[in-house]
């Protein structure tokens, strides 16, 4: 696993190291924001029971706001072990990388620069960069601890009714798959965003590096024509890209919401015809109100998580370019 991540995003062996942590403390996090809908099912199951038989509660309110209080610690315990872990330490990984950057364009060979632009790379070696620490921050981990998360909570759903658990989960999958579909339609579009961009970039340093012929040749407006169609079409594409990205966004935070109407709907109708009871339906009420929260967060990060092969297979581009040979002491 060690490998998979290193290999694929990347990393040093301490930053994947970190970044499997990360994985682990968010999926904990996950599983310990359902810690306040344990204890309400604790106290439902207790509160049923009780009018069943017409016994007084087995436990008071001091047991409760105890307990409570308990759990509370442990989850403020364990968002500060996420926090670190996936703030503190990817911003560290982050620190290398740019530091790793800074020293192999230090040793690359002066033919390199040659060939490119210097302020063209240097934007694009620091937005990457930039996008990358902030995907390692807020959505890569997010998305594994998700996967682990949802899987054990589907699995003891599915154990304990997998009738309910069938109409809660249904929608993850779909929402997973429009989420993928998506994938390659906005990874084109980005690189053609970025292409317009720096055609935008180069036209702009074009007309300041020959401003003088320009206005000698009388050039303005048919240079101010060529600039304004470029900004149209990076405007036209960027909007299609923004209109596209965003439909497909709320339309899988729609789905992820059926989960909750079909819990409703189909646990009422299980509850008519008797295959299941009032607290198993209200279980399943509560866990639907909230399980869905680490897939939001996810979806509402797919455009950069689109792109963000694209950014590391440039930063392992720059990896493997051969450095400057020759002795470094001077004479």
């Amino acid at each position: 696993m060690r490998r998979y991540f290193q290999d694929r995003y990347a990393l040093s062996d301490e930053g994947v190291r970190d970044f499997i942590c990360s994985v682990i403390w968010s999926a904990l996090l996950n599983i310990s924001l359902m810690f306040p809908a344990m204890l309400a099912f604790y106290f439902i199951r207790q509160a049923v029971l009780t009018l069943d038989t017409g016994e007084a509660l087995e436990h008071g309110a001091l047991f409760y706001l105890v307990l409570a209080g308990m759990l509370a610690s442990i989850m403020f315990c364990i968002a500060l072990k996420q926090y670190d872990s996936a703030y503190t330490k990817i911003y560290e990984e982050s620190a290398r990388m740019r530091i790793s950057l800074a020293e192999k364009i230090r040793k690359l060979p002066l033919a390199f620069f040659g060939r490119r632009d210097i302020a063209d790379l240097s934007a694009t070696i620091m937005e990457d960069a930039t996008e990358i620490e902030h995907m390692f921050s807020h959505a890569v981990p997010q998305l594994y601890a998700s996967y682990i998360s949802i899987g054990l909570v589907t699995l003891a759903l599915t154990l304990f009714h997998w009738q309910m658990a069938l109409a809660m989960f249904w929608v993850v999958p779909v929402a997973l798959l429009v989420f993928y579909l998506s994938k390659n339609y906005q990874k084109r579009t980005m690189v053609d965003l970025r292409n317009a961009k720096l055609q935008i970039s180069d036209t702009l340093q074009e007309g300041l590096d020959c401003i003088g012929e320009i206005k000698a040749y009388n050039y303005e407006k048919k240079y101010s024509d060529q600039l304004a169609a470029l900004l149209d079409g990076y405007e036209t594409k960027l909007i299609r890209l923004e209109l596209i990205a965003g439909a497909l966004i709320n339309f899988s935070f729609i789905l992820l919401k059926l989960g909750l109407v079909s819990v409703a709907l189909i646990g009422a109708w299980l509850f008519v015809q008797g295959r299941v009871d009032l607290f198993t339906y209200i279980v399943f009420l509560i866990v639907s109100a909230g399980i869905y929260e680490p897939f939001n967060t996810v979806i509402a990060n797919m455009a950069g998580l689109s792109f963000l092969e694209a950014r590391i297979a440039r930063k392992k581009e720059m990896d493997a370019m051969p450095i400057q040979q020759g002795r470094t002491e001077c004479a």
